[in-house]
């Protein structure tokens, strides 16, 4: 999620400016920070101190009664959306999938339950969403996988930084994982049309009882990113990751 930061660092001038739009650090309450909050009956948001780690924690506890997914949004108007899709975005966290909250050991599926995404219409009667989920194996290890695509990542459990780089051009976003591209990513084509926004946290109000989870959202970045910006933060992937500090915990 710092890529942005020491991009900036290390470029200062020069360049066409990244913009950011909506952002989340830490232990603030995201509805202070302009983000609007759905209503919920069992999802928590709350904030929380991991070792000295200020992070927003959003706990599930699995039970199948209606309304259960909490999400943090922030809402463009069809000027904006337009705009961010023509320049190309970035939407970036840092987050943690805890290998011990609430239990040790439990096997937890990447699926909406825990998220980040984007989604825009395209036309009258589509849609279109990026998005990362994120879960974790029984031994701890993190998963991420890209909403509507096959394949998982594995990661050595802690908090890693996450990014999704839309390039308007190719009409595809790179995921960068700790600075290092895993893969490019159309998004998913949905029926229908909806709010344009920014979102974020638990996406799945389930119908059946399903493991009790939790994330530690650290901070939360989305930007304009136009070119030739955007091509450096790909170009220079490899060298973010040898800056990055090490997140692992």
């Amino acid at each position: 999620m710092k890529g942005l930061l020491w991009f900036a660092l290390l470029f200062p001038s020069g360049l066409q400016a990244t913009t950011l739009l909506y952002s989340h650090t830490g232990s603030a309450n995201p509805t202070t920070e302009g983000w609007i909050r759905t209503s919920t009956t069992t999802v928590v948001g709350e904030p929380f101190d991991d070792d000295g780690r200020d992070v927003w924690r959003v706990y599930d506890p699995g039970l199948s009664s209606g309304g259960t997914s909490l999400t943090y949004s922030a809402v463009m108007n069809a000027t904006l959306a337009s705009s961010v899709m023509a320049t190309g975005w970035d939407l970036s966290t840092t987050l943690s999938v805890p290998t011990d909250d609430p239990t040790l050991g439990n096997a937890i599926g990447t699926d909406s339950n825990a998220w980040l995404g984007f989604i825009i219409n395209e036309t009258l009667t589509n849609r279109r969403v990026w998005a990362l989920m994120f879960g974790r194996a029984a031994n701890g290890d993190t998963l991420v996988a890209a909403y509507g695509v096959t394949g998982t990542r594995t990661l050595a459990p802690g908090y890693h930084d996450y990014s999704l780089l839309y390039d308007p051009v190719t009409a595809l976003a790179t995921i960068r994982i700790d600075g290092e591209v895993w893969k490019t990513y159309a998004g998913l084509s949905l029926a229908g049309n909806g709010a344009q926004q920014v979102y974020w946290g638990d996406n799945n109000g389930q119908s059946t009882v399903i493991p009790p989870r939790t994330i530690y959202y650290e901070s939360i970045q989305f930007s304009t990113v136009p070119e030739p910006t955007r091509l450096l933060l790909l170009g220079l992937s490899g060298g973010a990751g040898l800056v990055r500090r090490r997140r692992a915990r």
